[in-house]
């Protein structure tokens, strides 16, 4: 009867949540209407989320078809446990250690970027981690050395987005000696690739085919190969940027001598134009991130 709610008023997002569920409707042998509040808890834990938006939004979907159901006459118990997930319930439900892990502070970033043989996939991963990205990597696309601006209030890169924006000095120090790159490291220390000489910092390899085309496919994988050998297991460019948020939420909230909470809520402008992104809700941000915050 899953296919009645669907159709009945075009509930088409929650197909997902039906496929989430079906193994343990399977080993409860009865539908995810008809789940106990602990049976939910279970489920929601071994799902292994770390958002808590997410999670909200799977819930609240699964309330819905669950409502629908006891209009059916189809709950035995006649009760809609998935209305007793509030926000403090879904907290508990979240894979706090597996989300520990996904959030890396700018020590550990910095280093992890000067530690790659090749300087460009540092560059890359530290510019993820201050703002740099575009739409599949399309911001580091052509970045050249000359778009780096030093000024007496900090270095500062334009943009193909028609950004410009402030970064470290160790981005910069790290583009330059990407910039100078003729070659590229293998997995085997003892293989090395050159490069097609090029003025910009991101390279290509001899015979590339559709650069352009294949330069969010090529970024992604330096992301892939350097978090293997670097053991950083749950590494990505969406953890790398939010990661970047919550350090320059909180390095702008000390230089302007207020707390985290205070700066996200009062400049989250800022921070949108520093990783061209929106904050759909300021609080859903700040209860997401709020044990990384100060």
């Amino acid at each position: 009867f899953k296919w009645g709610f669907i159709d009945k008023d075009g509930n088409w997002a929650i197909e997902p949540n039906f496929d989430s569920v079906k193994k343990f409707e399977e080993d409860l042998r009865k539908d995810v209407s008809c789940f106990t509040y602990y049976e939910i808890c279970d489920m929601y834990k071994a799902w292994n989320e770390v958002s808590l938006s997410v999670l909200s939004t799977k819930n609240s979907l699964l309330c819905g078809y669950t409502q629908w159901c006891l209009l059916q006459n189809l709950v035995p118990d006649s009760q809609n446990h998935f209305e007793e997930f509030n926000t403090t319930v879904l907290m508990d439900c979240l894979n706090v250690m597996l989300k520990n892990k996904q959030i890396m502070d700018r020590n550990q970033v910095v280093n992890l970027a000067r530690s790659l043989r090749n300087p460009c996939d540092g560059f890359l991963i530290l510019g993820l981690f201050e703002g740099i990205y575009g739409k599949g990597f399309s911001e580091f696309y052509e970045l050249r050395i000359t778009d780096f601006l030093e000024t007496d209030k900090g270095i500062f890169v334009n943009l193909n987005s028609s950004r410009t924006i402030q970064v470290s000095n160790e981005l910069y120090n790290l583009a330059l000696n990407a910039n100078d790159e003729d070659k590229y490291y293998g997995v085997s220390e003892d293989v090395t690739y050159k490069f097609v000489p090029s003025d910009t910092i991101m390279k290509d390899f001899p015979n590339t085919i559709n650069p352009k085309e294949n330069f969010n496919q090529r970024m992604a994988s330096k992301i892939r190969r350097n978090k293997n050998e670097k053991d950083f297991e749950y590494i990505s460019s969406n953890t790398l940027k939010e990661s970047g948020k919550i350090d320059f939420i909180n390095r702008k909230a000390a230089e302007k001598q207020m707390t985290a909470k205070q700066y996200l809520f009062e400049y989250y402008g800022e921070v949108e134009y520093q990783f061209d992104c929106n904050i759909q809700s300021r609080t859903a941000f700040y209860n997401k991130y709020e044990a990384y915050l100060i």
